[in-house]
């Protein structure tokens, strides 16, 4: 998390009086949800989002103003990609996009085709 004037580090935590200070508390949903996380390179263009969802739900992703997570890309599709979660188990599903949808996955997971 970068400051929105000087564009400095903001750390998660601070020490005061010898006692550990949250900066940044955000609760586990009590429901389904993934978090994404943004890895552009330009400085102060990176955040997280933290979506839920349930039933047949659905996130729209990319570059369009209609987009529920915007990525300012060029190599984004203004309809880029969805999210859903359907049968307990979050889909990827890419919009026939230019130049595909990649994924960095932190830990394992179950790869299928729809």
């Amino acid at each position: 998390m970068n400051c929105e004037l000087c564009q400095a580090n903001l750390p998660e935590s601070i020490n005061h009086k010898g006692e550990k200070h949250n900066l940044f508390k955000i609760d586990k949903p009590d429901r389904p949800h993934i978090v994404l996380e943004g890895t552009s390179k330009e400085k102060g263009n990176c955040g997280m989002h933290l979506i839920t969802l349930e039933g047949n739900e659905e996130v729209k992703m990319g570059r369009g103003h209609e987009s529920d997570v915007r990525i300012s890309d060029i190599s984004v599709s203004r309809c880029h990609a969805m999210i859903k979660f359907r049968n307990g188990r979050f889909m990827l599903e890419d919009n026939n996009s230019k130049f595909g949808t990649l994924v960095k996955v932190n830990d394992e997971m179950q790869v299928g085709l729809a």
